[in-house]
């Protein structure tokens, strides 16, 4: 990469608080934000050994696939996924991110939190339509989760 290049990726990443730059020595080192993808992997992965029994439970109870996922800003974040047919072999531990807002997990989540919540989750957000049927706005959004 070109200096340019490199310092214009550098100012970036210290604006959003991923990198932070030592003004008096001009070093750069990691900011709080690279910080939390190792703590919400590591808070993913504690809530995924602890809920395996209470999953594999309801997984086997419903004869149905059981998922784990939790709400991350305007995302969810799924963390495991178990199937009721032979549980051992069909647990699966996986990191997938999708928007809330165009997924049933995401819009059932989003009911459950309070108005104001929702609002400011995309008080400035961009809906990205994945499809025709994608919901495109906050007013929409809000009258199919109401």
């Amino acid at each position: 990469m070109s200096r340019t290049t490199t310092f214009r990726l550098l100012f970036v990443l210290t604006q959003l608080g991923y990198i932070h730059k030592n003004n008096s020595s001009n070093t750069y080192t990691m900011g709080h934000k690279a910080f939390q993808f190792g703590e919400t992997s590591d808070y993913l992965q504690s809530i995924s050994e602890t809920s395996k029994e209470i999953l594999e439970e309801v997984s086997n109870e419903t004869n149905l696939i059981t998922y784990l996922a939790m709400l991350e800003g305007s995302q969810i974040v799924h963390s495991d996924k178990i199937s009721h047919v032979n549980s051992d072999a069909s647990h699966r531990t996986f990191r997938m991110r999708m928007d809330a807002h165009c997924c049933a997990l995401g819009k059932v989540m989003l009911a459950y939190r309070p108005e104001n919540e929702v609002s400011s989750i995309y008080k400035s957000y961009n809906f990205f339509p994945h499809t025709t049927n994608t919901i495109q706005n906050l007013t929409d959004l809000k009258k199919t989760i109401t």
